[in-house]
């Protein structure tokens, strides 16, 4: 009798332990810390575990420390991160779809990425879906500029200089090899030491984060030109989701679409003040005249038939263009 109670309290002890072990979602996100990616996904951490009560624990991984974007992919399908930030490079990791919407030159403002991805989002919420994946929240990230070590202003310029592109990116590395480039896989965390060591000389990102790694100390000459809007989505595994109480997921859903709206909102007045920060300390803003850019748009226009159906899904471009190309009419 006494084995029995003592196996019974033993055992009420183990599962009111249970009970209360809260539930891990691990993210693992590229951007630096100190962007305000990184400031908006602790906040929402700390916004998880409020309104969970302590029941979800939301863990972040900043700076790629859970690895490249390929790699925390992989993680993620494996279980061992339950969630992640993309961009739309790593996006194009689980459907080749999204890359299409960094094609270079393809959206054109704030406005037009807007309308695109309101537009769009819920077939592209279906494309993550059908693998598993559900999306939390949407967001820019800025714009995707040059960035490099000597003053570019055409083309060619670019051509001679060695590009950073992140390994087992095979869709961007391809895209950017068939307009000429000399690529260099470099993953992201190693970035500042391959510029520094010489192994690059060149690399296309968004002011935030360049500023947030402090990359501008070395590659300090930035185009003003922008190439492609820079997509952001916080997605979680449907598996680490449906561990997550049910009367629990619509309040966390909604404290991550309050930081898609301050994202939103934050985004493009920080990118302009990284810029005019960075240029106090040395930054080089080259201002592409309208001749310049016309050599870059035909450069693009010569090598995107041969891009399209390779490199960017032409069924996902062929769309977008199609729906510009509406848009930017009825704007007349």
């Amino acid at each position: 009798m006494k084995r029995t109670l003592i196996l019974t309290l033993v055992a009420a002890i183990a599962a009111g332990s249970a009970a209360a072990a809260p539930i891990v979602i691990k993210i693992g996100s590229i951007a630096p810390e100190n962007t305000p990616w990184g400031e908006e996904l602790n906040k929402l951490a700390g916004e998880w575990s409020r309104i969970s009560k302590g029941q979800v624990k939301m863990v972040v991984y900043h700076n790629g420390t859970a690895g490249d974007e390929p790699n925390a992919l992989r993680q993620l399908k494996l279980g061992q991160l339950q969630g992640c930030v993309f961009t739309s490079f790593g996006l194009a990791g689980i459907a080749p779809e999204f890359f299409s919407l960094s094609a270079p030159f393809l959206i054109a403002n704030e406005e037009e990425l807007d309308y695109i991805v309101a537009k769009n989002r819920g077939y592209m919420e279906g494309l993550l879906a059908k693998q598993g994946i559900r999306t939390l929240a949407w967001s820019k990230a800025g714009w995707v500029r040059f960035f490099s070590k000597s003053q570019v202003r055409v083309p060619d310029d670019m051509k001679k200089l060695k590009l950073a592109t992140e390994p087992g990116a095979t869709t961007l590395l391809q895209a950017f090899k068939e307009l000429g480039y000399h690529m260099v896989p470099v993953a992201l965390p190693d970035t500042l030491v391959a510029l520094n060591s010489g192994m690059i000389e060149a690399v296309y990102t968004s002011p935030l984060t360049v500023g947030g790694m402090q990359l501008f100390g070395i590659a300090k000459y930035m185009m003003s030109l922008r190439l492609s809007p820079f997509l952001g989505a916080i997605v979680i595994s449907e598996k680490a989701w449906k561990r997550i109480p049910a009367e629990l997921q619509p309040l966390l859903a909604e404290a991550t679409h309050r930081t898609e709206r301050i994202l939103d909102e934050r985004i493009g007045a920080l990118e302009d003040e990284a810029i005019a920060t960075m240029k106090e300390y040395g930054l080089v803003v080259t201002e592409t005249t309208p001749e310049e850019k016309a050599l870059w748009l035909r450069d693009v226009e010569i090598s995107m038939p041969k891009a399209v159906g390779v490199s960017f899904n032409k069924e996902m471009y062929d769309l977008v263009s199609e729906q510009l190309k509406a848009y930017r009419s009825g704007k007349k």
